[in-house]
């Protein structure tokens, strides 16, 4: 499986990957907020008014958090979201303590199973600091919804360097046809043989890249 690419702008959440950002609302100031708590809850808006200091709580199992990825289509070039959803299927609510930032790192699959949005070099791996109080807390009752709208382009991810650094930056558009587009969740999973590392659970759809008009 290819190492994931974590983008180091992450501008999907407005704050640079390892940088520094004003502390957020804790948790306790924010408790009693909308948006932390109910049957539909967006990642975008929670990250404003549920963050939280405290350690990401316990990933549940498979059949009990449902993730999805709802399937794609736009034209080469253009802009669009990619919608992850988390559905409480437990039966019973379910307090949540987890760490956006680092997450939702797209990567796009031609049908051969080759990756097919990098041009030239392997696109930049960049390690991603979530600073304290970027996590958050919220809580979904049963059938409960988490969503996150992924800003995505269907264009090609290439290597621009300086001096002193390299950053990812937008390349040729995809060309037409069908692809498997993957996403990273903020939900993981233990590695065997592994004490310290966890690997995140993926979601993929189908993604259909028409000609551009």
């Amino acid at each position: 499986m290819p190492a994931l690419r974590v983008l180091c702008s992450m501008s999907l959440f407005g704050m640079a990957c390892g940088g520094t950002s004003s502390p957020p609302a804790t948790a306790a100031a924010t408790a009693d907020v909308d948006g932390c708590a109910g049957a539909a809850i967006d990642v975008d808006r929670a990250q404003q008014a549920c963050a939280t200091e405290a350690a990401d709580s316990p990933v549940p199992p498979a059949a009990a958090l449902e993730l999805a990825l709802a399937d794609v289509d736009v034209a080469s070039g253009q802009a669009t979201e990619l919608i992850v959803t988390a559905r409480n299927r437990s039966g019973q609510p379910m307090a949540l303590v987890l760490s956006p930032v680092c997450s939702f790192g797209v990567t796009v699959y031609d049908q051969q199973g080759q990756i097919a949005d990098e041009e030239g070099p392997p696109a930049a791996l960049a390690g991603c600091l979530a600073v304290v109080g970027t996590s958050i807390a919220i809580t979904l009752p049963p059938d409960g919804v988490l969503t996150k709208r992924v800003p995505w382009t269907a264009r090609k991810i290439r290597q621009a360097c300086t001096d002193d650094m390299c950053a990812d930056a937008p390349g040729a558009p995809i060309a037409p046809g069908v692809y498997r587009v993957e996403v990273a969740t903020p939900f993981s999973d233990p590695v065997d043989g592994s004490a310290h590392h966890r690997s995140p659970r993926m979601v993929s759809a189908r993604l259909a890249i028409s000609a551009s008009r």
